[in-house]
């Protein structure tokens, strides 16, 4: 297992912020998603390598262990670092702020995958990590001839995310494959220090198997601080596992884990690097699969993880809605953003970079849409408490800030991001 930053030692690449273009990105085009083959930015061989969709990207190829990548729907995230594992991060509740979200709870500290005996981000380097609209990308190094790329999206509207590992091969293999997962049901407040703490609300979650996926829940009665509640989340592939077992750990690299002490006034510092925390109260599970990767013939396996707060069904279900359609949910994720890029046109033949700026602002705005359903409204005071509901809401539709670590909803972001909404149109 190699070293990883703590939350302290993190870059956050916020690919919600304002990202500058680098001169040879793509330039935006008119004609959308469906030409992407044309994007001065994207090379004919990395489409070739994978034959999914793609849009204008932003890249990097340094300190991709130290630089925290986020993907975001309308109801879903996820955040992890850009070699692909997820180190502990974040501080509202310290270092539980990375993994799978589904606002008003956390489902997964993360899952990694192990291909040929070696894990993706650890034996098997990151070399390239893109960000794209509504999508980012991660290409490896090879590995007796054979390449993964690895696709992340979220849709819009299901409570799931995707990723897609895309191999190809010189010659025709039979490649084992792994998957791991860590569960984390948890509220994403109240807080590690509010009155009561993460420590005293968080419970023990469980793990089982239901067909060829993973089930992770959190179940309490109302005693329980928070409520009664039935949290619940499913992980899983469009492959058929050869294997299945669970189990406390199952970090890949990230095993044995090392834990972060609780915050607090009186607490430890935090260690140079974590894996989980005090707080954790998550547990495990891996499935296994063999894969026939053709010679020159790029294979592409979608995983998915889906998640509720009303029990394991509408998980389940959520999950079967997605898990077969990555590739059609990502180009519809595209083709979308096209859309948001059309609204709008600025050319500036004098500062194309600030044009090609222009552009990206209006994919991080894109990104900032927020829906949350059956709220529950609280006075908090400032995060120090957790008292009764004093009222509740049926839905709301918002614009985010605040990721990788925490999104929120402050009055003033408003003054940030309703005239650039306007002008984007």
């Amino acid at each position: 297992m190699r070293a990883l930053r703590s939350s302290v030692g993190i870059t956050a690449t916020i690919l919600i912020a304002g990202a500058l273009a680098t001169p040879g990105v793509a330039a935006p085009s008119s004609s959308g998603a469906r030409s992407v083959a044309a994007f001065a930015g994207v090379k004919a061989a990395d489409l070739a390598a994978t034959r999914l969709p793609r849009s204008p990207e932003l890249t990097t190829t340094t300190r991709l262990d130290d630089r925290r990548a986020v993907v975001i729907g309308h109801r879903f995230y996820s955040t992890w670092t850009e070699d692909g594992l997820y180190p502990a991060m974040g501080f509202h509740t310290r270092g539980e702020m990375g993994g799978f979200w589904t606002p008003p709870i956390k489902l997964l500290d993360g899952i990694w995958f192990r291909v040929d005996g070696e894990w993706l981000g650890d034996g098997i380097a990151a070399r390239k990590f893109a960000s794209g609209w509504g999508y980012t990308r991660t290409e490896y190094a090879a590995r007796n001839g054979l390449t993964v790329h690895r696709t992340d999206v979220i849709p819009d509207g299901p409570r799931a995310g995707l990723i897609g590992l895309t191999f190809r091969s010189e010659s025709d293999q039979r490649v084992p494959l792994a998957m791991d997962a860590h569960s984390e049901l948890m509220l994403s407040y109240p807080w590690g220090e509010t009155t009561p703490s993460q420590l005293t609300v968080n419970k023990q979650d469980s793990g089982s198997v239901a067909g060829k996926t993973l089930v992770f829940r959190e179940r309490a009665g109302a005693s329980s601080p928070v409520g009664a509640h039935d949290w619940a989340a499913v992980v899983g592939s469009s492959l058929t596992p050869t294997s299945i077992s669970l189990g406390p750990n199952h970090r890949g690299p990230q095993d044995p884990a090392v834990i972060c002490p609780a915050s607090g006034p009186e607490s430890d510092p935090a260690p140079p690097r974590c894996d989980d925390t005090a707080y954790g109260k998550g547990t495990g599970g891996q499935l296994r699969y063999h894969l026939r990767v053709p010679a020159d013939h790029p294979v592409t396996v979608w995983f998915a993880v889906a998640g509720s707060d009303r029990g394991p069904a509408m998980a389940r279900t959520t999950y079967q809605n997605v898990v077969n359609r990555g590739g059609a949910l990502l180009q519809r994720k595209i083709n979308a953003r096209s859309q948001v890029n059309r609204r709008s046109a600025v050319s500036l033949p004098g500062d194309r970079l600030l044009q090609r700026s222009l552009t990206w602002s209006k994919q991080n705005l894109a990104d900032s849409v927020q829906e949350s359903r059956r709220l529950r409204l609280r006075w908090v005071d400032r995060g120090e408490s957790y008292p009764p509901v004093e009222g509740r809401l049926a839905r709301a539709r918002w614009l985010g800030a605040g990721w990788p670590d925490y999104p929120w909803m402050f009055g003033t972001d408003g003054e940030y991001t309703a005239f650039a909404s306007v002008a984007m149109g």
